[in-house]
């Protein structure tokens, strides 16, 4: 892969790029909905940009509290869309993007990393695995992929 790139990470309250705020619109209006837990919710946009400003790809994701059932009191990070500009593809930036959100989860204490992904989309597929998800069959035509991370590894 070419390193002609920067990766660099967004948060509330962040400037986004524009073409990383456009990228992401549906995603990041979900992100910024008014809801009553908002406080306890945060946005994570991990994107790549080359040298010239212009996004290459990049990982949307939601961070917050299950808060229901056996994980209640666990932080989990909702990866919302992982995207790859078509020309940019081929390269190993949507894995260099994963991993870097991975990390961002961690550090973020979250104890996992989640999202769902088609199975019609093999090299979505390919990439998740690359970077360690488990994929489990869910119905509809999707899978629901999962990643403990480093932060779940270090508890007893």
């Amino acid at each position: 892969m070419s390193r002609n790139h920067a990766i660099s990470v967004y948060t509330n309250g962040d400037m986004l790029p524009a073409e990383a705020a456009e990228m992401f619109r549906n995603e990041l209006a979900e992100s910024l909905r008014a809801r009553p837990d908002a406080d306890r919710w945060r946005f994570v946009t991990v994107c790549a940009v080359d040298s010239s400003g212009h996004v290459l790809g990049g990982v949307h994701m939601d961070i917050g509290p299950m808060e229901f059932g056996p994980l209640a009191e666990e932080r989990l990070a909702y990866l919302e869309q992982l995207l790859v500009l078509p020309q940019n593809r081929g390269q190993g930036l949507g894995t260099a993007l994963l991993l870097r959100a991975v990390e961002e989860s961690t550090a973020r204490g979250c104890s996992h990393i989640r999202c769902n992904v088609s199975w019609g989309n093999p090299a979505a597929i390919a990439v998740y695995r690359r970077a360690g998800f488990a994929l489990t069959c869910l119905e509809d035509g999707e899978y629901f992929a999962v990643k403990p991370t480093r932060a779940a590894s270090c508890r007893a």
